[in-house]
């Protein structure tokens, strides 16, 4: 309880002080702190029934809350409802540079600059900016998706994401002394999916199906509390290893009459999944490459994805099998770095320069519009010119007449002219 009063009284005072960046820019302020009081109804909503899940909620909403006087410093000068591609790549060159930082305290001042950490920039990026329910989320669709292209994580090249080869996988499999323990790393690698998913998976998650030749296939059906959607995921096997060792496995749990379809596969505990892996490659010496690692359970999911990308599955069908939204940029981080979609970048340029066209085409349709509503003046301003004519010389009709005599005035001047020159000749 009192790693709860601390919390919230650090809260307390988080949201106090953020009352001062008002002045700065009302609108963004009402922005940002909108967001800021969604995120802490849902996350009550949803985990705040425990006293440690209110500690975390406090620590964390305190660390938005002080994010979000330094986003509210950086974004002083513009509207964030209605900023342009340029002033986004501004901020987000700040962001990166740590240009104009937040003003200091006086208790801070000795340490001449407030530095952010690399996981407060994550935060801003992901939470913050462009996050679930974030600040971009409020304005429209196109600067959210605009946002999105600028702000999204910028993956570090020196950072080297690990994986291993199917070979190594054979040679890990090989060194199992016990037929659980393979299919326990045949599994991780078949399906995918992620360490807690693999833990779930029950007897009456694994259905049997008939291929075309005749042959029994198994579809697994994956409901982990991990996977974005929320929903059941489904996936077939694709090597023979895993369905040889998958039947034999239902065949021992069938056997037993305690055996219901919430009997889970697997009594692991997280800590002993790892453990398997980390001995399988003890025994095998199968070390992740580049990184020279010892291989963990998400190696292996990057792994299949490798793998299946390799096999010339679709970008939408290898994340669809892994469990996340089939648009969702997570697989370019697991293939990306090792070169094998360079090609990503280009394609995120072109939709920026779409994004580019589309803003100027927006400028162009706003000044013909600004062009029609001075025509459209224009036209109000004649009409109301011809009124006033009309009042004062009694109408256009005699305007018209007036004109008319006029000319046939002149016309009779200029035929009596020319006959009085043709008589003194």
């Amino acid at each position: 309880m009192v790693d709860l009063h601390k919390s919230k009284e650090a809260l307390q005072n988080q949201k106090a002080s953020i009352k001062d960046f008002q002045k700065l820019n009302t609108q963004n302020y009402k922005l940002i702190l909108s967001w800021l009081n969604e995120w802490e109804e849902r996350s009550l909503s949803r985990r705040g029934h425990t006293p440690d899940a209110k500690v975390r909620i406090a620590k964390t909403l305190a660390k938005y809350y002080q994010i979000s006087k330094q986003l509210m410093h950086w974004f002083k000068d513009v509207d964030i409802s209605k900023m342009k591609r340029e002033q986004m790549i501004t901020i987000r060159d700040n962001i990166h540079t740590l240009k104009n930082p937040l003003p200091l305290s006086d208790k801070h001042k000795r340490n001449k600059r407030k530095k952010l950490s690399q996981n407060t920039i994550h935060d801003i990026y992901r939470k913050v900016l462009i996050g679930s329910k974030g600040v971009f989320y409020h304005v429209s669709a196109h600067q959210h998706l605009l946002a999105k292209e600028i702000f999204q994580i910028d993956q570090r090249t020196d950072k080297e994401v690990d994986d291993i080869s199917m070979d190594d996988i054979k040679k890990m499999a090989n060194s199992a002394t016990l037929p659980l323990h393979k299919l326990w790393l045949w599994l991780l690698f078949d399906l995918g999916s992620r360490l807690s998913e693999t833990l779930l998976l029950t007897r009456g998650a694994v259905t049997t199906t008939e291929t075309g030749k005749g042959r029994l296939n198994y579809e697994v059906t994956l409901k982990g509390s991990t996977t974005k959607s929320q929903q059941s995921m489904s996936s077939h096997l694709i090597h023979q290893e895993v369905i040889d060792l998958l039947r034999w496995h239902l065949d021992n749990l069938d056997n037993d009459p305690d055996t219901t379809d919430r009997t889970r596969l697997f009594n692991f505990t997280p800590a002993m999944g790892e453990k398997v892996i980390r001995t399988l490659s003890t025994r095998s010496g199968v070390l992740a490459k580049p990184t020279k690692k010892q291989p963990t359970p998400h190696t292996i999911r990057r792994s299949n994805a490798r793998y299946l990308y390799e096999k010339d599955y679709g970008l939408e069908e290898i994340n669809t099998r892994q469990g996340r939204h089939p648009q969702s940029k997570e697989l370019w981080r697991y293939l990306r770095i090792r070169g094998i979609l360079n090609r990503k970048s280009h394609e995120r340029q072109d939709r920026l320069e779409q994004f580019e066209l589309r803003d100027q085409v927006e400028r162009q349709q706003e000044e013909l519009r600004v062009k029609g509503d001075h025509i459209r003046s224009l036209k109000e301003q004649l009409k109301q010119f011809m009124k006033e004519t009309d009042a004062q010389f009694g109408g256009v009709e005699d305007v018209k007449n007036a004109v008319a005599d006029i000319k046939k005035a002149l016309r009779n001047f200029i035929a009596k002219k020319g006959r009085g020159q043709a008589g003194s000749a």
